[in-house]
């Protein structure tokens, strides 16, 4: 039975950060450590008092919900002025403070695992925000402009990490400028008081944050309609929402994910006879799906890369025709291991269907119990139980992406039928080898990726017609190029199989892509931007051929055609991997855009801490910013310091443009390599 989902509501999540906190644990981390403690009892106080739930506490990095936007934003002004008085105590160069974003919309979860547009979008905001300050979306300006006697600066439009359209920010001045770049002595500033000054800055996000609801607004502004954006809509009665869906006018499509009856907003700003509802991220015109990883009740743990793997293998396949949206595997991964919630993952997938299933095992026969929910209202609209020998695994995926696209009236046509059958293998040993690959591959690490290369260099040399096995090895040659192996030795292996898979079934995008990417480190771009291409052609689902072209694209000299390829990729993979978000931040950089940067680059380290590049181009990105002692800091790593001289060489940087890599080399002098 499917559990009970928790259907996505309208949530204020307030994200907070301390700004700059490596140079200061770096400066005196005793102090530090007895701060931060004072620090966590402020946030903690102010969220209680303002009726919100401090949700999630990692050292320098905080985030909580509230039920009403005027609460956040009550509470963040509060914090402001806690840490105001707290830093008046404190030495000079440990006055530390917060960057924060505020963000209203879907939120998913609960508990610790709160998620969705809601938090996504806070986070983003707060990673651009400057010490002392809050930034907020244009939602709000939308709702807001004319209400409040405010000067607002727009910060434009900002290609926010992990965010597939474009958002237009704005920051307060006045009051909170003031604030943020005072510096406190004897409580009093520019003969404001810190307490006046503060209370001044409640008023205004109070009466910012209080008209997101005013429902005479929806019907001078219309709802937002683009891609992986959502919108707060105020209607006299529920059947003027728009449903959650194609686009049918299906009235039931609403209520498990886009109702919301928002009384404590409503009392906020004075209860009204209508329905606060979330519109949800506007769907693909054609069907959307996600495969969740299956269950694996085999009680064997050995079988778990066969569960995981045929998840993966499955959307695939689906994903190799143009009728049909399906959600990358990465993010759908997101949900591995917990109870099906298909709910939320077509929430945060943004997909209108969820694939969840099981795979139990008697002897050597696999027993698969599978269903396609409709997200919206968590109705099967197929269920199916599939019974194989472990010789007959290979050719599962075929089966169950053809009947899912017929179910879903976007049947294959009959070349991308024969397109999976030609992918499959008779040998059980080879399909195992391969399903371990995959799992390898998933985890990333340097060990994981050793393994995954013996595996698919196994599969291989047992099955030399089998084309996955040499398109698994020539990602795997590509992925220890990315985490630390030898880039030329890499990049060869890489290149040699990828040939090799291509000659098998020149129609397997994943190896066109690694081929693209190395004829992009020989500079051989036209042709490597041609192969990337040819890749989205065979697989217009295939998220990391578009992240690839990315990032060709970028090295080619075209950052700004580099960042909606990656927004794409993004829009597939709503929770991207660290290279997509290194991809964004590298274009970024070469736009000059450097605070978008810098964002991008921090979220992908957020992910993987230790992926140096991302940590070169953030010392870059700093030094061009003109935060010199936090370009520095990141130069003085020892790692960063041994790898960037490969960068400035261009042996690690093949930029078509000598302009592009001049701009690198003068970041990094800037932020203290040597010549």
């Amino acid at each position: 039975m499917v559990e009970a989902a928790n259907p996505a509501r309208l949530t204020a999540v307030l994200a907070l950060n301390i700004a700059d906190f490596g140079i200061y644990e770096a400066s005196d981390r005793n102090a530090v450590r007895r701060m931060l403690p004072a620090y966590l009892d402020i946030i903690r106080e102010q969220v209680n008092e303002n009726r919100g739930r401090l949700f999630r506490a990692q050292k320098d990095s905080f985030m909580a919900e509230f039920a009403s936007p005027v609460s956040a934003g009550r509470a963040a002004m509060g914090i402001f002025s806690d840490v105001a008085e707290y830093n008046d105590e404190q030495p000079q160069h440990l006055r530390m403070q917060f960057c924060m974003g505020l963000h209203v919309g879907p939120s998913s979860g609960s508990g610790r695992d709160l998620g969705g547009e809601a938090v996504n979008v806070a986070e983003s905001l707060r990673d651009i925000a400057e010490p002392g300050a809050i930034c907020i979306s244009d939602l709000a300006y939308e709702q807001s402009a004319g209400r409040v006697e405010l000067e607002f600066e727009e910060l434009g439009e900002r290609d926010l990490p992990g965010i597939s359209t474009p958002l237009k920010v704005f920051k307060g001045t006045d009051g909170l400028d003031m604030y943020a770049n005072a510096t406190h002595s004897g409580g009093a500033v520019a003969g404001l008081s810190v307490r006046n000054m503060v209370l001044i800055a409640v008023g205004i996000v109070a009466v910012l944050m209080g008209s997101l609801f005013g429902w005479q607004e929806f019907n001078k502004k219309p709802v937002p309609s683009t891609p992986q954006r959502s919108a707060i809509a105020i209607f006299d009665k529920p059947s003027d929402a728009t449903p959650f869906g194609r686009g049918a006018a299906d009235p039931t499509a609403q209520n498990a994910a886009t109702r919301q009856q928002s009384d404590t907003a409503a009392g906020e700003v004075g209860k009204a006879d209508v329905n606060v509802v979330f519109v949800p991220v506007p769907l693909p015109s054609e069907p959307s799906v996600a495969v969740l990883p299956l269950l694996n009740l085999t009680r064997e743990p050995d079988q778990g890369h066969i569960a995981t793997g045929l998840s993966e293998d499955i959307a695939e396949a689906l994903g190799l025709t143009a009728r049909l949206f399906i959600a990358a595997p990465h993010s759908a991964f997101a949900f591995e291991g917990q109870p099906a919630n298909v709910t939320r993952a077509g929430v945060t997938l943004g997909v209108r269907y969820v694939m969840i299933g099981s795979i139990s095992r008697a002897n050597e026969r696999y027993r698969f119990a599978l269903q396609l929910m409709d997200g919206a209202n968590e109705v099967p609209v197929w269920t199916k139980v599939i019974e194989r020998e472990g010789r007959d695994l290979s050719s599962l995926k075929r089966d169950v992406a053809l009947e899912i696209a017929t179910v879903l009236r976007a049947p294959f046509p009959p070349e991308e039928g024969l397109r999976l059958r030609r992918r499959e293998t008779s040998n059980p040993a080879v399909y195992d080898l391969y399903l371990r690959g995959l799992e390898g591959l998933r985890a990333g690490r340097v060990e994981t990726v050793q393994n995954a290369l013996r595996a698919f260099t196994r599969a291989s040399e047992l099955d030399a017609k089998f084309a996955p096995a040499f398109e698994g090895l020539a990602l795997a040659h590509l992925y220890g190029q990315q985490i630390g192996g030898d880039p030329s030795a890499s990049l060869a292996g890489a290149q040699r199989a990828a040939e090799q898979a291509l000659a098998l079934d020149d129609s397997l995008a994943g190896a066109r892509s690694v081929l693209a990417r190395t004829l992009a480190a020989q500079r051989q771009y036209d042709r490597a931007i041609a192969e990337a291409e040819r890749a989205i052609q065979l697989a217009p689902n295939h998220a990391d051929s578009h992240a690839h072209l990315a990032v060709i694209l970028t090295w080619a000299g075209a950052p700004e055609a580099a960042v909606p390829r990656m927004q794409r990729a993004m829009r597939l993979s709503p929770t991207p991997p660290y290279w997509y978000l290194f991809g964004m931040g590298h274009a970024q950089f070469l736009l000059q855009k450097y605070d978008n940067a810098i964002a991008a680059l921090r979220r992908s380290l957020q992910v993987a801490p230790d992926f140096v590049p991302a940590r070169v181009y953030l010392a870059a990105a700093y030094a061009q910013s003109g935060k010199r002692d936090m370009a520095q800091f990141e130069m003085q790593r020892p790692d960063v310091r041994m790898m960037a001289p490969a960068y400035t060489s261009g042996e690690q940087a093949p930029y078509r443009n000598p302009e592009s890599l001049s701009l690198l080399q003068d970041s990094l002098r800037k932020a203290g390599l040597p010549r």
